[in-house]
């Protein structure tokens, strides 16, 4: 495989707990969101593992309507025979069975392998997935899922017109995609081998890909060594897209890249080389990922001051595009306790961000203290401005932890999810943690339930305040083992009629209205047949707290 990958158990297995409370009220009147986790299910009758990728993506379009796509091992065979593309729904709150991604004419059949890296939804059951697949003629051509109505159809990404030649030409990756509104879609990646890869952009509108085209580059690149990681695309359809050229990909080696800016507008890309901040010395940076809230207004994250020989390590930029124009990077202000002295002083990594209006932005990341204590952070854009960042409050009793992803559903409400390290933990010891925004203010973070030795999260989608999806896993000796879809809810529980429901039904019922399943408790009954409710421990029409945990006494029959 040309991935890392980890393995997964199937299964069905649900968890609910609460997010803890926030220390201030919702200004949109919502309640204190809670969480809930569930095993991702496989596609019937295939082997006992699941192969999640490194970087699995997941997009919410409504309150409990989210797609997540990643991969999973096709058997137990040492190596695996095969990683088919896995395609998870949530429709009303409720994960469904998944699905194998379907493939064009010409994908491999016997010994699958499809990688799947980002997926956009502008509307429920309407969706993009991008990556590639192993065909029959050799190669990795870059794959387009399409799902229209709840159906995925699958189309080869056509490369531009004359490609320039070499032997790794058939080998396509796609990084990302966003979609303007249904129908209307960008994609971005690369398709060539380490070194001289060339960079890929491709468009959808109203519902037709048309053949990819190479983006334009600044005056001082060579032409290749190009890589486009990240695309956000606005409603009205303008994007931008950023990476790489003059770069050596998919591993940096030795190589030095420079940060590319691209800005559609009109139908026409045209080319930024990003600007460092001044104090930088460009040994090595980059920019990873760009949010846009409007046509022309977008933020992007990324890095520089990169390199084995440096005497700091990376520190963090922030770009900013107002109307169309870019402006120079600034560098992350890490909070008043980072360290200042030693190979850690001015450490700022950047690893997620999300725009909800225009210079209203949240980037996530990473520092460390003055302890040398690895750390999460919250940098924030307020009216275009860029605020110092803020220690994320870490669980109780815990004392180090780091920040991976963000969402923000509206200017001020935001949820990030990170990783926190147990007091006195080693290796895997720990779990996922989540913090929320309510109105500009930030809530202590809460532990997610620690699944074996620890939780990990790779992405996160919030369609409205307080309502989020997040794709993560459970390790266990340092194996990822079950792959887990997270949600959070802020509408109540509002208590469905049982009695007399299978407990089959009965799950999917609670699970749709907003409840978790409580204890079961089973009992002789002569009226209700076996393996039907016989009573439940609210009564029906409730309105409670999100996922709050409802009682089931069930009949074994006379």
């Amino acid at each position: 495989m040309k991935r890392a990958a980890v393995g997964v158990f199937a299964g069905v297995f649900v968890l609910f707990f609460a997010a803890g409370s926030a220390t201030s009220a919702s200004s949109t009147g919502h309640v204190k969101p809670r969480w809930r986790a569930t095993v991702a299910t496989l596609p019937p009758n295939t082997g006992s593992s699941v192969l999640w990728l490194t970087n699995p993506s997941i997009s919410c379009a409504s309150p409990g309507n989210c797609t997540a796509v990643g991969s999973y091992d096709l058997d137990s065979s040492v190596p695996p025979c095969g990683a088919p593309g896995l395609l998870l729904s949530e429709t009303a709150g409720h994960w469904g069975t998944g699905v194998d991604a379907v493939l064009p004419a010409n994908g491999s059949v016997l010994c699958p392998q499809v990688w799947l890296n980002s997926v956009s939804c502008p509307s429920p059951g309407n969706c993009v997935a991008v990556g590639s697949y192993s065909s029959t003629e050799g190669g990795e051509p870059g794959l387009l899922l399409t799902e229209k109505a709840g159906y995925w159809t699958a189309h080869e990404a056509a490369l531009p017109a004359n490609p320039d030649p070499g032997p790794f030409d058939s080998y396509v990756t796609l990084n990302s995609v966003s979609c303007a509104s249904v129908g209307n879609c960008t994609a971005v990646g690369y398709y060539g081998g380490s070194g001289d890869g060339v960079g890929l952009l491709l468009t959808e509108k109203r519902g037709h890909w048309a053949r990819g085209v190479t983006p334009p580059l600044p005056s001082d690149a060579s032409g290749t060594g190009v890589n486009l990681s990240s695309v956000s695309c606005a409603a009205d359809g303008s994007c931008s897209a950023v990476g790489l050229y003059d770069g050596n990909f998919p591993s940096r080696g030795d190589a030095s890249g420079k940060p590319l800016l691209l800005t559609n507008a009109g139908g026409e890309w045209h080319a930024v080389k990003a600007v460092m901040p001044p104090d930088g010395p460009g040994e090595w940076a980059e920019v990873s990922s760009v949010s846009c809230a409007s046509g022309g207004n977008c933020s992007a994250i990324g890095a520089y001051n990169i390199g084995i020989d440096s005497e700091h390590g990376p520190e963090g930029v922030l770009l900013t595009e107002k109307a169309g124009e870019w402006g120079r990077g600034i560098k992350a202000k890490t909070p008043k306790n980072a360290a200042t002295s030693g190979f850690w002083a001015g450490y700022g990594e950047l690893t997620g961000i999300s725009c909800s209006s225009p210079g209203n932005c949240v980037t996530v990341g990473n520092y460390f203290d003055d302890h040398n204590r690895g750390q999460g952070m919250m940098v924030t854009e307020k009216a275009g401005e860029w605020r110092r960042g803020v220690r994320a409050a870490l669980p109780r009793h815990v004392h180090a932890g780091s920040l991976y992803i963000v969402s923000c559903a509206s200017p001020g409400n935001c949820t990030a999810a990170g990783y926190y390290a147990a007091p006195g933990g080693h290796g895997d010891a720990g779990g996922v943690m989540f913090l929320t925004e309510t109105a500009g203010r930030w809530a202590r973070g809460v532990k997610a339930p620690i699944w074996r030795e620890s939780l990990g999260v790779f992405a996160i989608s919030c369609a409205s305040p307080g309502n989020c999806g997040v794709v993560g896993g459970s390790h266990l000796n340092q194996i990822l083992v079950d792959g887990l879809l997270l949600d959070s809810s802020t509408r109540p529980c509002v208590v469905p009629r049982l009695n007399r429901e299978t407990v089959a039904t009965a799950r999917r019922s609670l699970d749709s209205h907003g409840c978790a399943v409580g204890r079961i408790e089973r009992a002789r009954s002569r009226t209700i047949e076996r393996g039907h409710v016989i009573s439940q421990t609210r009564q029906p029409g409730r309105r409670l707290a999100p996922w709050t945990k409802i009682g089931l006494e069930v009949s074994k029959g006379p």
